[in-house]
């Protein structure tokens, strides 16, 4: 199969849909964050990306004082430190 879109090293699939909107139903369930990135950008940019969200989100949560995480609330997502309160 041809493509008219760039190669960028043979680690994603040029001509795979990548819209996150377009979720099929085993995506809707997947257990994991890293899961749902591998089944939508292939392993290697998969692994790419969580472990970049995963070095900022533990960066915000070390300056904090909490663990790491990811809120949508805001429009592009927030990188935020999460504690847990007695």
């Amino acid at each position: 199969m041809t493509s008219d879109n760039f190669d960028f090293g043979g680690d994603i699939e040029d001509d795979r849909d990548v819209n996150p909107q377009a979720c099929n139903e085993s995506e809707d369930t997947a257990l994991s964050v890293y899961g749902l990135l591998v089944n939508r950008l292939g392993f290697p940019r998969a692994k790419r990306v969580y472990d970049a969200l995963l070095r900022i989100a533990q960066k915000a949560a070390q300056q904090h004082d909490g663990q790491p995480g990811i809120l949508f609330d805001v429009e592009g997502g927030r990188f935020v430190s999460i504690r847990q309160t007695e």
